[in-house]
Formats: C-alpha cells, structure tokens, sequence
C-alpha cells in the first residue's frame, strides 16, 4: 500500500523464521528503512491486503500464530494516521476464515475483488466483490472454477483481471462471467511461493522466485525473475531465463 505522499509501502504481519509476528512496518522507498509504526490485534500470516489508492488499506482473513485459526474479519486500516478502525468493517461469507486470497483493487467502480483463498480443510474456488464500507457479495465463478490464491491484479484498461497461482494464469474479463485459464507456453511444472507483479502498459507478469520446477529441472527455489508475455497473439508465454537485475 502507497503512504501519504506515495513513497511509502506498508506491510502486515507475516513471519520471522519460526514465528509469526504482529507488526505492521513501513517502507519509505527513498531509503529502505524500517519503521514499526502498528500492531495487529495478533500475529498474522497470509493475509490479503489491498490499497483504495487514497490511504486506506482492506485486509482480509489471513491465520492467527500459534494455534493457526483463520480469520474471517475485513478489516480498515487508516494508512495516514496509521491507525485500524475498533472493529472490523465486515466479515467473509459464511463465518469462514481463509488465509492467502488473491485481492484487487477496482479503482473504476471503488470495489476490492477476493480471489479464492485456503480455508481449513480445502481451498476456495469462490471470487467475492467487496464494495466499501461492508458490503460483500459473491460472484459467478463460472465452469470448473480453479484453485485461485497468491496474487491478483487489475488492468484497469482493459477491465479485466489477472490471477497468478500455484494452478496457473487466470483472467477475468466479465466480472459477472467467471475466471478462464490462459494457457501460458512454457508455464513451470510447478511454481509457488512466489511474488508477482503486473504491468499494464506492456502487458507483463513479472515473477519473482518462487519454489518449484520445470520437467528439466529438480524442485528448487528459484534465484530468478521472469516474465508472462500477456499480450502475444499466440497467446500467452512464459520466458524461462532470468531477467537482468535493475
């Protein structure tokens, strides 16, 4: 999330080798120093926090530390004053709590869309419309919907959506039609725990790390970036080579 004079990223929870740990630090990118400026109400891990671009950041689920509970509060969180509201502004559907959504901003139409998630005992295949201040309505998902979790992202000129996850590339078009699958040239066996990034105005996916494999490859942590080719007219491919460092 941007901080008040958009140099600033803020970010929630996480852990810390074994631990799961409570703050919320900002990151001023002029020089990368490190400031704990809140705390979660517990430590956190997994949750999907998203940006209104205007300084307020919506975080939804994520796991409690320790015992590992899901959360299913949506919460605000001021990022001027660096202050949460007393309560939580909604909660997900059906009382369930998820960790590791993929989420969204619609600056267009002022809404959040929740992609997917893990919950307890299996995975959501469910995408959710979050309009501020609490409303939450779910939305056709669409044939076969897949295993939607890790990042999301929204190219506001074309109006649609892009999902990266461990199942693949995902893309929203109609937001009332369900997610299609891209089938992605080259895509790897198997990637996940990775970071993610989408630029628009070149129609790439970068992919930063992750953990997994091509069929020529043994299963490894990547050392690498790499890049989705969005916008090929073959269709989608993924370059398997790293990218030069900035």
């Amino acid at each position: 999330m941007a901080g008040a004079d958009g140099q600033d990223i803020l970010h929630f929870g996480g852990t810390q080798g074994s631990l799961t740990i409570p703050n919320v630090y900002r990151f001023p990118t002029v020089d990368w120093s490190t400031t704990t400026v809140n705390k979660l109400t517990e430590a956190f891990t997994g949750i999907g926090v998203v940006s209104d671009g205007d300084q307020i950041a919506y975080l939804f689920g994520g796991s409690r530390g320790g015992g590992g509970i899901l959360s299913d509060d949506i919460l605000r969180y001021n990022g001027s004053s660096d202050v949460f509201d007393a309560d939580a502004v909604a909660a997900l559907p059906g009382g369930e709590g998820r960790r590791n959504a993929a989420v969204t901003w619609d600056s267009l139409r002022g809404v959040a869309y929740v992609f997917g998630g893990i919950g307890s005992a299996e995975k959501f295949l469910d995408i959710l419309r979050f309009e501020p201040p609490s409303t939450v309505t779910r939305l056709p998902t669409g044939p076969n919907p897949p295993r939607m979790y890790g990042t999301a992202f929204l190219d506001e000129e074309d109006d649609e959506a892009y999902i990266v996850s461990d199942a693949g590339l995902y893309r929203l078009g109609d937001m009332n039609a369900g997610v299609q699958r891209l089938i992605v040239n080259n895509w790897p066996d198997r990637l996940n725990n990775f970071c993610a990034v989408y630029v628009p105005k070149i129609g790439r996916v970068y992919i930063f790390g992750g953990f997994g494999f091509y069929s020529s490859e043994e299963l490894d942590y990547r050392e690498q970036i790499s890049c989705v080719e969005t916008h090929l007219a073959g269709g989608p491919s993924h370059v398997n080579r790293p990218l030069k460092f900035c």
